[in-house]
């Protein structure tokens, strides 16, 4: 990205060097580099460092035929590591807009602006006088703007998760309510046993209750645990595999897809006590059948 280095902090508050310095808008040839960037891809070391020579290399069209251009920078600085955001940060670099307009052949324009408003509450009103100047010459993507993007996209996700949980449970409760009815077909004999000896209906149904709650105990703390588990593995995996290829600023750039779970511990203990319920639930009617059976006839059984 080509832009004056002076203004990069009302861009991004709290971007900083982890070395070097910034590059002057008088300097030609020095660069910036993201902290992601700076290292190798491997992990083992950098990949770039302080007053290295690297190359900028991009396709561009002359006619109909494909030109690729090169051109040299100096390592000026290092960035510290920003995080995921709209603006990758972490995968960029930095030139002044003299050798961008140098690098990308622009004859002095621009190919953005970012405008940055005194206060928050201004974006809306900034976003509609530019809007009404410009018209539709000028796309114009606001804070608020990204804000309805994002949460369309996370209330389709949370849509397609709900219907995902709501189809597991009743998979799991048709589970339980077969496991336990299974259960009691194999232990009628026990069952009347356990009546002749004296067990009215109340302790054999508190009986299989108790085992369909021990169902629910263990089968929810494990599926909390491997839930868990699964989500840091995903995000390292989907973190390594996921890279998107972009043609922007007259340039490629690939940008790598940062997810990182956050679970909320009162989240995971409503789910475990739902597990918990819902085989409680299940294990209702089956129990209740237990309960239910003449012991005359359960000790006649084959």
């Amino acid at each position: 990205m080509g832009v004056d280095q002076s203004k990069l902090n009302l861009l991004f508050p709290t971007l900083s060097l982890k070395a070097g310095a910034f590059v002057s808008e008088s300097d030609s040839i020095g660069i910036v580099l993201g902290n992601e960037l700076a290292r190798s891809s491997r992990g083992d070391g950098a990949f770039a460092t302080l007053g290295q020579t690297v190359k900028i290399k991009y396709q561009t069209y002359v006619g109909q035929n494909p030109v690729v251009v090169q051109k040299s920078f100096v390592v000026r600085g290092i960035l510290e590591y920003v995080g995921s955001g709209v603006v990758p940060v972490d995968q960029m670099v930095f030139i002044s807009t003299r050798a961008a307009d140098n690098l990308f052949n622009r004859g002095g324009l621009f190919d953005g602006f970012y405008v940055v408003t005194e206060s928050p509450e201004l974006n809306e009103e900034v976003r509609r006088r530019l809007q009404e100047r410009y018209g539709g010459d000028l796309v114009i993507i606001s804070p608020q703007v990204i804000a309805d993007m994002i949460q369309q996209i996370t209330g389709g996700l949370h849509l397609f998760i709900s219907v995902v949980a709501m189809v597991s449970l009743l998979v799991a409760s048709v589970g339980i309510i077969t496991t336990l009815q299974t259960s009691v077909m194999e232990r009628i004999k026990e069952i009347g046993l356990l009546k002749a000896l004296g067990f009215n209906r109340r302790l054999i149904l508190a009986l299989f209750l108790c085992e369909a709650t021990a169902i629910g105990i263990i089968g929810g703390g494990l599926g909390v645990l491997l839930g868990v588990g699964l989500s840091f593995g995903m995000s390292t995996l989907l973190g390594r595999s996921l890279h998107i290829r972009a043609t922007t600023y007259g340039g490629h750039r690939t940008f790598s897809l940062h997810i990182v779970p956050a679970f909320e511990p009162w989240n995971l203990l409503y789910t475990w006590i739902l597990c918990i319920v819902l085989s409680m639930i299940s294990g209702f009617y089956p129990s209740w059948r237990a309960s239910r059976l003449d012991p005359v006839v359960a000790l006649r059984h084959e």
